[in-house]
């Protein structure tokens, strides 16, 4: 199984290349591949006032929802995000086998 890992930085909600990265990991998780999206930035501003239908289907398919510890991730843990340091996404970023995709 390949494990992709997309981090978010612009806002989901209405950005182009957010909104295509964020079709391409639903495709992937769908095609049984692990898929974990981290939210950080000004993503995470925009999920903390509209959280989106979007995130559900990633959810509901099983998609791992991360968001990096910011003061508004707090908003976030009762739309079923996991919260993870800094250290943490560098871990993941680094772990052999994770394909790591930008936008």
């Amino acid at each position: 199984m390949e494990r992709h890992l997309f981090v978010i930085t612009r806002d989901p909600t209405s950005h182009p290349s957010a909104i295509y990265t964020l079709r391409l990991a639903l495709g992937l998780q769908r095609r049984q591949h692990d898929v974990s999206v981290v939210f950080t930035d000004d993503a995470l501003y925009a999920l903390a006032t509209d959280g989106g239908p979007f995130l559900a289907r990633l959810a509901t398919a099983g998609v791992r929802l991360l968001v990096t510890v910011d003061e508004t991730a707090a908003e976030l843990d009762s739309l079923g995000f996991e919260r993870v340091s800094d250290d943490a996404l560098a871990d993941l970023l680094t772990t052999p086998g994770v394909t790591a995709q930008w936008c």
